[in-house]
């Protein structure tokens, strides 16, 4: 899927070298740059190649290549499937991935992925496609996602993380009702010892930090609304657990109950975050599913 970023170079950088504006004005990595130039018409002024070196005058028009025609992940193969769009235009897609989805299925493991649908969409649209997901969603968890259509929209996203402009919310239904019925868990999070998978509270650990806030109670389960400052491997799950009121259904760090839930009741409910390239504010929000809602029925507010 192509994409060509064209922009008009303004007074302030006449006379400046094209290197130092694609860097400092556009925010191109040197990594990103060095790809850029190495690609055939990747780096164009007024429809001619531009060396980074080149000094630039006001109202040259530069154009940056930063997705070619044809380019798609190779190591995926397309797999047709549901695929809920929440909000897409040409640099980003934004999606409500289901509970039992895992973004990538790891090698030799048959089955879908969202990376697999997602190439299939396109696919059938008879486009390519590079699937670049901003951020990861455990396979049991439903919800908001932003997936990148090229590498600068997702550099900067990945900036964003864990600063004001990218935020993460999720609701999560706990066993028991915490107390205090709102607060901020700050406990760092490591590999637990002989585990490759499982996370843990432990001094040693990497800063974490979530707050929380009951929106609902039951007799048995209590839905929190939660705010990831960091984002750490199963993070929520991991300080839920520490709090002592693990997630409903969370076989890793909880108790594995199929016969009420089959996953952990986990669901990113909103994300807001700024476009890249146009500097809007997006919030985008998806809604809770059937299997996490009809556990609220006699829940009564806080």
């Amino acid at each position: 899927m192509e994409r060509i970023w064209t922009t008009v170079v303004p007074d302030r950088w006449d006379g400046k070298r094209a290197g130092v504006y694609l860097r400092r004005e556009l925010g191109l990595s040197a990594g990103l740059l060095a790809r850029v130039k190495r690609t055939p018409g990747g780096l164009l002024r007024n429809g001619l190649p531009l060396r980074s070196d080149e000094i630039l005058r006001r109202g040259d028009t530069v154009s940056v290549l930063l997705e070619r025609e044809g380019a798609r992940s190779e190591a995926i193969s397309p797999e047709p499937g549901e695929l809920s769009i929440l909000f897409e235009d040409q640099d980003l897609l934004i999606v409500d991935k289901p509970a039992g989805l895992p973004v990538h299925q790891p090698a030799g493991r048959p089955g879908p992925s969202l990376g697999s649908i997602v190439l299939a969409h396109y696919g059938a649209e008879g486009q390519s496609f590079v699937f670049r997901p901003v951020h990861r969603l455990d396979r049991g968890t439903s919800g908001v996602m932003v997936i990148a259509k090229n590498p600068y929209v997702q550099e900067k996203l990945k900036g964003q993380m864990h600063t004001g402009d990218f935020q993460r919310e999720y609701l999560a239904l706990v066993m028991g009702t915490p107390d205090p019925p709102e607060g901020i868990i700050r406990a760092p999070i490591g590999r637990k010892d002989g585990s490759v998978l499982l996370r843990e509270v432990r001094e040693d650990g990497s800063p974490a930090v979530t707050r929380y806030e009951t929106i609902l109670t039951g007799e048995k389960f209590t839905l929190l609304h939660l705010i990831l400052e960091t984002g750490r491997t199963h993070q929520i799950r991991v300080h839920l657990n520490y709090l002592g009121h693990p997630v409903l259904g969370d076989f890793l760090y909880g108790t594995e109950e199929p016969e009420i839930l089959s996953r952990p009741a986990l669901h990113s409910s909103v994300l807001s975050l700024r476009h890249p390239m146009t500097g809007a504010r997006l919030r985008l929000e998806a809604p809770l599913p059937a299997d996490m809602e009809h556990f609220l029925t006699g829940m009564e507010p806080v």
